[in-house]
């Protein structure tokens, strides 16, 4: 079921759901990039794509949203236990807007993203350098 938007009330409810996963998602990465001891920087070299420092540092902040794709690739170069839909989980729990059928779902989705990365190889952008 796919729930509606039903005047600027609801949209402003939404809009503030989605700032503060955000904002949990980043709170989330900088948890667990200090847990390794790296600085912003450190982190970066280890992805396979170079992102400005400033970019990553949005995302921590809860600034910037981090697509699916580039999540699964910040959490691969902090190489710890913690997958992508671990990480999405844990803010979510943090939330109190976690749910089983949720973690399920979303985990086989990201899993198959990530899968697919790997396989794929480098982008065009990375075959350039």
């Amino acid at each position: 079921m796919v729930a509606t938007v039903n005047d600027d009330t609801d949209q402003a409810i939404v809009d503030d759901i989605d700032r503060a996963i955000v904002r949990a998602i980043g709170e989330e990465l900088r948890r667990a990039r200090m847990s390794e001891g790296w600085s912003r920087p450190e982190l970066i070299k280890r992805m396979k794509t170079r992102i400005p420092v400033n970019t990553y540092a949005g995302y921590e902040q809860g600034i910037r949203q981090c697509s699916i794709p580039r999540l699964v690739e910040i959490c691969q170069a902090l190489d710890t236990d913690m997958d992508a839909p671990e990480l999405i989980g844990r803010a979510l729990q943090r939330l109190g807007l976690r749910r089983a059928t949720t973690r399920c779902d979303l985990g086989a989705l990201l899993r198959t993203i990530e899968n697919q990365s790997r396989s794929e190889g480098p982008t065009a952008h990375e075959s350039k350098k």
